[in-house]
């Protein structure tokens, strides 16, 4: 019985001693797993300083996140201080073009000083802090640009069809000084000249030149080949990038400063050719005037001041009244025979005559004229302008659309189209 007794105290003593280290080791595994979860929090709490460190970017007030504005294209951060050392070199480069400009307008020689002004521009684009140097490079170039002027020197008279002209255009380009104009020599100008390719289509001739010691810079025109208006174009050689100052160049060359437009025309030879003409009228009921030829009168006395000699009229309304071609044709061969080479004929018709809140009138003409060539048996030539013209009462009006659509629209369309 004592052995049994000994036997169960040692029972409970090394059972109790066994929950005991039990109890130490649960004791000591919370213990560890508290304190890595509190390294691993510090560690992740740290990763973004690190992270951003590695850059050297730290905000003003002690944030690192505040020192990031962008991305690269990559995705990895662009500190400010990169973007500011980027901004100072642009702006530093800008400085030695703005040098340049100036040097250059002291001169003065438009085509660096719009060069340099260009490279400025650009650089100073794209940095925030350059946008009021670029407006004051701007209004710069522009004041410049209005001390450069480019006039008319020789305009040359309208010639004929495979005669050359009998002067060459001209311009001069100036510059505005505190003295007045002096010619400006060595600058660049080009020649826009419309011609006629071998196969008949219309092109422009393009050449560039140099002004001379006096300022002045000429074109011998091209022999023109065919009948016709156009315009020949000498403007100053200068150009920017810059969106805004391109634009004002632009604008100075379509208003006369910095470039000339010679409007010429090339009249017909033939003005000799035996020519008769036959217009029919419609009256504001839109009936035929069968018994007057008023139109055809008025563009009789233009062409004849503009050189046609062999020119005349004839009637035709009741043909012209039908609208057919081949009558009307037929009678006049039956006519003229072999002693008419060329008919003008056609027809004009009032399309609206209205009164205006002031009392005057409007009336508004519309032709449909032809020229037939009797030796070709061929149309050459077709027409249809319309004019408007007012006056204090209805017959006013239409006289005044007559001598406007006659005496000034058809007598040039027909003299440099025929």
């Amino acid at each position: 019985m004592e052995f049994l007794c000994y036997l169960f105290y040692q029972f409970i003593k090394y059972r109790g001693i066994a929950r005991m280290y039990r109890s130490l080791f649960a004791v000591c595994a919370c213990c560890l797993f508290l304190a890595s979860c509190a390294t691993a929090s510090a560690v992740s709490s740290a990763s973004p300083e690190v992270s951003q460190a590695k850059y050297g970017a730290v905000g003003a007030d002690g944030d690192p996140a505040a020192a990031v504005s962008s991305r690269s294209s990559n995705g990895t951060a662009i500190p400010v201080a990169f973007k500011k050392i980027k901004a100072e070199e642009a702006l530093t480069r800008s400085s030695v073009l703005e040098t340049e400009m100036d040097a250059a307008l002291a001169i003065p020689d438009y085509s660096a000083a719009l060069s340099a002004f260009d490279s400025a521009a650009e650089l100073l684009s794209h940095v925030p802090q350059g946008a009021d140097r670029l407006a004051s490079l701007r209004a710069k170039m522009e004041k410049a640009l209005d001390l450069l002027v480019v006039e008319a020197v020789s305009i040359p008279a309208d010639t004929i069809a495979g005669t050359a002209f009998k002067k060459d255009f001209s311009v001069r380009v100036s510059l505005i000084t505190p003295a007045g104009k002096k010619p400006y020599a060595s600058f660049g100008c080009t020649v826009f000249c419309p011609s006629v390719s071998d196969s008949g289509e219309k092109v422009t001739v393009v050449e560039n030149r140099a002004t001379g010691a006096d300022g002045t810079v000429s074109f011998t025109a091209p022999i023109p080949a065919k009948t016709g208006k156009g315009t020949l174009t000498i403007a100053a050689s200068i150009s920017s990038t810059d969106p805004a100052l391109g634009e004002s160049i632009k604008a100075r060359q379509a208003k006369g400063q910095l470039a000339v437009n010679f409007t010429h025309g090339v009249v017909t030879a033939a003005r000799n050719s035996p020519t008769v003409i036959s217009i029919l009228d419609y009256n504001l009921a839109g009936k035929p005037a069968l018994s007057s030829n008023v139109s055809a009168t008025m563009l009789l006395q233009p062409l004849v001041v503009k050189g046609f000699r062999r020119i005349g009229m004839a009637d035709f309304p009741n043909q012209l009244a039908t609208g057919d071609e081949t009558v009307l044709l037929k009678a006049a061969k039956a006519q003229f025979g072999s002693g008419v080479q060329r008919f003008i004929f056609g027809t004009v018709r009032v399309t609206s005559m209205a009164k205006g809140e002031d009392g005057t009138w409007t009336c508004t003409l519309a032709s449909d004229i032809s020229v037939w060539d009797f030796t070709s048996d061929t149309k050459t030539y077709h027409t249809s302008p319309s004019q408007a013209g007012t006056g204090l009462s209805e017959a006013a009006a239409l006289d005044a659309a007559r001598k406007k659509l006659f005496g000034e629209v058809l007598v040039n369309d027909l003299s440099y189209n025929m």
